[in-house]
């Protein structure tokens, strides 16, 4: 298997030179993120409610060529969403959120959709705690 990176390892005055990869979901990246709250209220899943192709609330951030932009995909309860990402350490811009157009029978599942979609796009920094994905804009979780 390949290994991409260029990496430096210092222990105890000795350094080590080799190559690797960044560990699959260690950084946030490629991992399956469920969505629990929203700007602090317990969200809906989109089993119950939400019509024929409801799912649960979700993101993956995919990593692309380098580990500082990627794509963004997943679920709203409706719909299936997608969009850019730069990040530097702690700093995450999403880009655009698209999703698809499917009816949302449910309409406070409907809400909770356009009010994840206006989350995403003022996000400004994320935060891993233990398996909590954090994500802020400015000093507020969203």
């Amino acid at each position: 298997e390949p290994y991409p990176r260029a990496v430096t390892l210092r222990i105890d005055g000795d350094t080590l030179a080799g190559c690797g990869r960044p560990l699959r979901g260690a950084d946030g990246t490629d991992a399956y993120w469920r969505l629990v709250a929203l700007d602090g209220a317990a969200v809906s899943g989109g089993a119950a409610g939400g019509g024929a192709g409801a799912r649960t609330p979700h993101l993956r951030l995919v990593p692309g060529e380098s580990a500082a932009v990627g794509r963004v995909v997943g679920h709203t309860g409706c719909n299936r969403l997608t969009g850019g990402y730069a990040r530097t350490g702690e700093a995450l811009r999403l880009g655009a959120i698209a999703t698809t157009r499917a009816a949302c029978r449910d309409s406070a599942l409907g809400a909770q959709e356009r009010a994840l979609v206006a989350a995403l796009g003022a996000t400004d920094r994320m935060a891993i705690l233990g398996d909590t994905l954090r994500l802020h804009a400015g000093e507020r979780v969203v």
